[in-house]
């Protein structure tokens, strides 16, 4: 009895380690706690038989078999077939160690009818219990699933409505939504906001002389220069309107963020997008720029891109391709 008892308390033991180690695969994966649930179940059903049969066998009036039957049958998710299979198998199981094994003192017709009894109530027992656990169960990890696809259309439908179409970047709703919350969480951790207002020269006179199609070309490629000199982090890229973009990162001085923004004038100016409208014959962009810091400014993000845009207005006024950064 003690052999008996101590295996099956180690294995009791492991299955108890395994569902808590697996538990999140197991919620992944269910037919793995399927698996793992009817496993145990087969072992109590064997260690049921074995100490039914020695405690027979030894004239000690322990007869675990019928109880140890219909408890397995009611903790285990055993398909129809299944606990048909299972149970039968046991109770033949059972009556060779009972006949054969072990010989039993007493009765044996007793103990067969009555194990035989145990054997069908148990398989009754538990395809109900199959029946509606398993239903449940799932259910719930249809639901769960149904849920974490819900989820992931509507993050990815959430980002697209904050995407700019033509360009990748965001959008003017993104700027207006989200934005303002990610600026003044910056400005809360003492970082200094710089704000870049960009506009493309003669962007009208570029649709003129090459079509609207062109002039859509002409952004994305804009854009993927925009992208591939910004070296600052956190970056966000916002389509403003038409040929207009804004950024708005941290940098730790105003110098550091005026040298990013005539880094990105100079690479696009240095790209010989052909603009025959325009002076220079290529595509070339005027920024104005302003920072803040919480120390000494009050500005939102409103006031930051009025005053890069005043910024822009003067490096547009002034000439064009250049960098203006914003005075009082």
């Amino acid at each position: 009895f003690i052999i008996i008892h101590f295996t099956f308390l180690v294995i009791t033991f492991t299955v108890l380690c395994l569902s808590v180690l697996l538990r999140r695969s197991m919620l992944e994966r269910p037919n793995l706690y399927l698996a793992l649930c009817n496993g145990y179940g087969a072992l109590c059903l064997v260690w049921g038989s074995l100490i039914a049969a020695y405690s027979d066998y030894s004239s000690v009036i322990f007869s675990a078999f019928v109880y140890v039957s219909l408890c397995v049958a009611l903790v285990t998710w055993y398909k129809p077939w299944q606990a048909i299979l299972v149970f039968i198998c046991n109770y033949i199981f059972y009556i060779i160690l009972s006949v054969f094994v072990w010989p039993i003192p007493l009765s044996i017709m007793d103990r067969v009818s009555n194990a035989a009894l145990a054997a069908i109530l148990s398989i009754a027992i538990s395809t109900i219990i199959y029946r509606f656990r398993a239903r449940t169960y799932y259910s719930q990890i249809t639901i769960r699933r149904q849920m974490d696809e819900i989820n992931t259309i509507n993050a990815k439908l959430q980002s697209l409505i904050h995407l700019d179409q033509l360009t990748g970047l965001y959008n003017r709703r993104f700027y207006e939504e989200a934005l303002p919350a990610i600026v003044e969480q910056m400005l809360a951790e003492g970082r200094m906001v710089y704000g870049m207002m960009l506009d493309v020269d003669h962007f009208k006179a570029y649709n003129d002389q090459y079509g609207h199609q062109a002039g859509d070309i002409c952004l994305r490629k804009v854009v993927d220069l925009l992208r591939a000199n910004v070296a600052l982090e956190p970056i966000y890229m916002v389509r403003y309107g038409g040929e207009e973009f804004f950024v708005v990162t941290a940098v730790d001085t105003p110098q550091d963020g005026f040298r990013q923004a005539e880094k990105i004038r100079r690479a696009i100016e240095d790209s010989f997008i052909e603009h025959l409208a325009h002076p220079l014959g290529r595509v070339t962009i005027s920024i104005g720029v302003a920072a803040c810091r919480r120390n000494g400014c009050n500005m939102d993000l409103h006031q930051i891109t009025q005053a890069a845009d005043k910024a822009l207005y003067q490096a547009k006024e002034t000439g064009r391709n250049q960098v203006i950064a914003y005075a009082d």
